[in-house]
């Protein structure tokens, strides 16, 4: 299915305030909480969860693709790349 959506939740642990995504392909992503709610901001040690919609990113039902998402915030700003496999 070329069209079916990708989405991906990943947990992901950090110690920051804040936290800033950028992405560089089509897609959206969405900082979120445990429960899938959108948040803008993470405390210091508190787990941080994505959310990715992409809806090429599922070329092939039939094989198993990884996403990268890479994460930067003001103060770290050459990120941290996670991938998640679907």
């Amino acid at each position: 299915m070329k069209n079916a959506y990708y989405k991906k939740t990943l947990a992901l642990t950090f110690s920051l305030i804040s936290l800033a995504v950028t992405a560089s392909t089509t897609g959206q992503l969405s900082l979120t909480d445990s429960s899938g709610i959108t948040v803008p901001t993470y405390q210091d040690g508190e787990s941080a969860y994505i959310q990715v919609v992409d809806s090429d990113g599922n070329v092939d039902p039939a094989v198993a693709e990884t996403l990268t998402v890479k994460i930067t915030s003001e103060t770290e700003d050459t990120g941290t790349p996670f991938s998640a496999t679907t």
